[in-house]
C-alpha cells in the first residue's frame, strides 16, 4: 500500500471510501477531515468579512445625496446619474455576502456534527455560488469608472470631499481579490466535503442495502433536496434585494415577488415529502408550484429588464437580473432532477427511505439525510 506521507499515498488516502465507524473505533486517530472543513469555513469568513468591511466603511459614506456621490459628470464628461443612486446597492450587497459566509459556517460545522451528506452538497454549490457573485461584482459594480466618480477634488485634501487614489486603487484591489480568495476557499472546501461525503455516505450506503441502482437512485434525491434548499435561499436573495432596494425609490408592485418567496418556501417541505412517499399527485402538485413561482420570477425579470432605465432600477438592474436569472435556472434544475426520481417510484427507493426512517427512530444519526 502506499504511504500516505507521499504525495500519490496521500490522494488515495483522501479519496478513498472509509468506514467511519470502523476508524473511529480503531487505535487510529480520529479523522481529521471535520475538523479542517470547519477551519477553512472560518477562514473564509474571516477574509471575506474583512474585505466586505472594508469596502463597507470606505464607500457608503460616500453615497449620501449630500456628499460627493452627487457627482454629475463621468470621466468621458457625458451626464451621469448621482452615484448615491448608482451604487446605492453597496450595503445590501454587503450585508447578503455576510449571510450568505454566515451560512456557509453553519453548514459546514453542522454537516460535520449530524453527518449530513445534504447540507455538505449545500455548501460546496454555494461556495461555487459565491465564487459567481463575487466575479459578477467585480465586473459590474466596484470597476475602476465607477469608484473614479467618488474621487475627491484634487484642490481637496479633506476625506470628507471623496476617495483618494491610494483608497480606490484599495477597492480596486479587493474587488478583484475577491473572486480568487473565494474560489481558492470554494476548490479546499470541495475536497473536503467529498471526502467527508463518502465517510458519511458508507454508513447510510448500509442501511439502504448494496443495491447501486438504489444508492444512484438516493444519491439524486440527496442532490435534489440540495437544490430547492438553495432554491429557496436564492429567491429569498432575490426579494431582499427588490424589496429593499427598489421600494426605496419607487413603490412598485410587489405582490408578484412575495408570492413567488412564499410559494418556495412551501415547496422546501412538499417536494422532499412527496418523493420519500412516492406521491405522483404530491410530485405533479410541487410541479406546478414551480412552474408557478418560475412564472412571477419570469414576470418581475422581463419587468426590470423593461424598465431597467427607470430610476427605480438605477444601478441594481444588473444584480437583479443576475439573481432572478439564477433563481430560473435553478428552478429548471430543481424540475428535471424531480422527473428523474418520479421516474425511479416503484424500483425500491421508498424501501431506501423506510431503512433510514427506522434507524432514525433508534437514534442514529447516520440517518438525517432524510
Amino acid at each position: 500500500m502506499a504511504s500516505t506521507s507521499s504525495p500519490t499515498g496521500l490522494l488515495a488516502h483522501l479519496f478513498h471510501p472509509v468506514d467511519r465507524k470502523r476508524s473511529s473505533t480503531s487505535a487510529a486517530s480520529p479523522s481529521p477531515w471535520p475538523a479542517l472543513l470547519g477551519t477553512a469555513s472560518l477562514l473564509q469568513a474571516l477574509f471575506v468579512f474583512t474585505l466586505e468591511a472594508t469596502v463597507a466603511f470606505l464607500l457608503i459614506p460616500r453615497l449620501s445625496p449630500s456628499g460627493s456621490g452627487s457627482a454629475t459628470t463621468s470621466l468621458a464628461g457625458e451626464p451621469a446619474p448621482p452615484f448615491n443612486v448608482r451604487m446605492r446597492g453597496v450595503p445590501v450587497y454587503a450585508a447578503l455576502f455576510a449571510c450568505a459566509q454566515l451560512y456557509s459556517v453553519f453548514l459546514s460545522f453542522n454537516a460535520t456534527a449530524r453527518e449530513n451528506s445534504i447540507q455538505l452538497i449545500a455548501l460546496v454549490l454555494l461556495n461555487l455560488c459565491t465564487v459567481g457573485y463575487a466575479g459578477f461584482q467585480s465586473v459590474t459594480q466596484l470597476t475602476q469608472l465607477e469608484l473614479e466618480l467618488l474621487m475627491r477634488p484634487p484642490w481637496s485634501t479633506s476625506a470628507a470631499a471623496g476617495l483618494s487614489r491610494l483608497q480606490i486603487d484599495l477597492v480596486l484591489g479587493i474587488a478583484w481579490a475577491m473572486p480568487v480568495l473565494t474560489a481558492f476557499f470554494a476548490a479546499v472546501t470541495a475536497v473536503l466535503a467529498l471526502r467527508l461525503y463518502r465517510e458519511f455516505g458508507f454508513a447510510v450506503y448500509k442501511k439502504i442495502g448494496a443495491d447501486r441502482a438504489v444508492q444512484d437512485m438516493y444519491r439524486v434525491y440527496l442532490v435534489l433536496v440540495t437544490v430547492v434548499k438553495l432554491d429557496l435561499f436564492f429567491a429569498f436573495t432575490f426579494a431582499v434585494q427588490y424589496l429593499a432596494l427598489v421600494m426605496q425609490v419607487d413603490l412598485v408592485d410587489t405582490p408578484v415577488t412575495v408570492a413567488a418567496l412564499l410559494g418556495m418556501a412551501g415547496l422546501t417541505w412538499l417536494i422532499p415529502y412527496s418523493i420519500r412517499r412516492e406521491h405522483r399527485g404530491l410530485v405533479l402538485l410541487s410541479l406546478l408550484g414551480l412552474a408557478a413561482v418560475a412564472a412571477g420570477l419570469g414576470y418581475r425579470l422581463v419587468y426590470i429588464v423593461e424598465h431597467r432605465r427607470s430610476p427605480a432600477f438605477q444601478g441594481i438592474h444588473r444584480f437583479l437580473t443576475f439573481f432572478a436569472g439564477l433563481s430560473l435556472a435553478m428552478l429548471v434544475v430543481t424540475a428535471g432532477l424531480m422527473v428523474q426520481c418520479m421516474g425511479s417510484f416503484g424500483f425500491g427507493l421508498r424501501g431506501a427511505f423506510e431503512a433510514l426512517e427506522a434507524a432514525a427512530k433508534g437514534g442514529d444519526k447516520d440517518s438525517d439525510d432524510v
